[in-house]
């Protein structure tokens, strides 16, 4: 690309993956990122514009006789410093393209040996945040399986097939003569008190079920003062809770409902009084549901440590938030390997009660390979 001049073009999007995607559809694969940066003051007026991604577009250069014509014998002094511009950010870019590659080898050495359309594959996985040795089994498997003359396609289609063994759908609770029980605990500021909002306005208001929310959440003023409001604004009664006893007193005082959600403290995973604070108070309601809620915008490396802290609670569901903000949501696969345990909800964003889907292997699929 020596020579040709570089158009600057911004976009805004949702997300950097969306904004990667209409830069691919609308200016092709030759061009190349050079920024991204967060719009948290525009996010909050446009939720489509929470990222805006800097892109370098090579220009073509015209045909000679076309350019003689138009320009004069020397270029302008504009036009060579911008292609100059574009010459050292081309280098730059081909410098972090080898670095990037060049980790990724060390991490599998034979990688370069690897057919094109396995060496693309795990390219991908590993953009992914997947775990590495996920990965290197997903294609180890996958060779020993389709052979070395596998299209890309058919890679694609046994690595789902590997996927959906892992990926554990929830299975769909209906209320039969006892009430449902569900208590959602997690780290702080994942998302559960949002989430209980979700799944309350839509059992009450589309389901027509009757509903009763506790929380346990004491820590945070603000996050009781949030669930109070959702339950005003549901007309629905809400009792908050400090203790194991006044747990047991107030699934007793909403016996007649059918559906009671429990708000819990969220703090940090390295708290384990926290952890076993929240099991002791818990005792006092015997849940149904528990419902470990994480955020797919986490490392691999804090996904497992926060599984490991919350483990010693009576999980039952796994529930991934704010998906809408992830770059990428490889790293749940490599821990729901790990723990098995079935995943019952998607959260992306905040609008209640929308936001929310049923935790599907097809839906984590079209998280994962999007377009592709």
């Amino acid at each position: 690309m020596t020579g040709q001049a570089m158009k600057i073009q911004k976009v805004k999007a949702a997300s950097v993956r969306d904004a990667m995607h209409r830069i691919r559809r609308e200016f092709g694969a030759d061009a190349v990122i050079l920024n991204t940066r967060n719009l948290p003051e525009v996010a909050q007026r446009n939720p489509e514009e929470k990222v805006e991604v800097t892109a370098g577009i090579y220009q073509q250069p015209a045909p000679a006789a076309e350019v003689a014509a138009a320009q004069p014998a020397e270029a302008p002094v504009e036009a060579v410093a911008v292609d100059q511009n574009g010459q050292m950010q081309e280098t730059i870019l081909k410098m972090q393209e080898t670095i990037e590659r060049l980790t990724v080898e060390m991490q599998y050495p034979d990688l370069q040996k690897l057919p094109a359309p396995y060496r693309e594959w795990y390219l991908f996985l590993t953009q992914e945040e997947m775990d590495s040795y996920l990965i290197k089994n997903m294609i180890r498997e996958t060779r020993r399986e389709l052979g070395e003359e596998a299209t890309r396609e058919e890679i694609h289609d046994h690595i789902e097939s590997m996927i959906e063994g892992i990926f554990l759908e929830s299975p769909v609770l209906e209320v039969e003569e006892s009430q449902r029980i569900i208590a959602l605990v997690g780290p702080t500021g994942v998302g559960k008190t949002t989430t209980i909002a979700k799944l309350a306005t839509q059992k009450s208001l589309e389901e027509g079920r009757t509903v009763a929310l506790i929380t346990a959440d004491t820590y945070r003023v603000a996050a009781t003062d949030q669930i109070r409001t959702f339950a005003n604004l549901l007309e629905v009664p809400i009792q908050v809770v400090y203790t194991a006893e006044e747990m047991e007193r107030a699934i007793r005082d909403f016996a007649d409902y059918e559906y009671i959600y429990i708000d819990t403290t969220g703090r940090s995973q390295n708290d384990t009084d926290n952890v076993q604070q929240i099991q002791e108070i818990l005792e006092g309601a015997h849940p149904h549901e528990m419902h470990l809620v994480l955020s797919a915008t986490t490392s691999t490396a804090t996904l497992r440590a926060i599984a490991n802290r919350f483990s010693v609670l009576p999980i039952t569901d796994l529930l991934i938030s704010k998906t809408d903000e992830a770059e990428a949501v490889g790293s749940v696969l490599s821990m729901l390997q790990q723990f098995s345990w079935p995943v019952s909800y998607f959260t992306n964003g905040q609008h209640v009660p929308e936001d929310i889907m049923v935790g599907t292997f097809a839906g984590y699929c079209e998280l994962l390979f999007g377009d592709l």
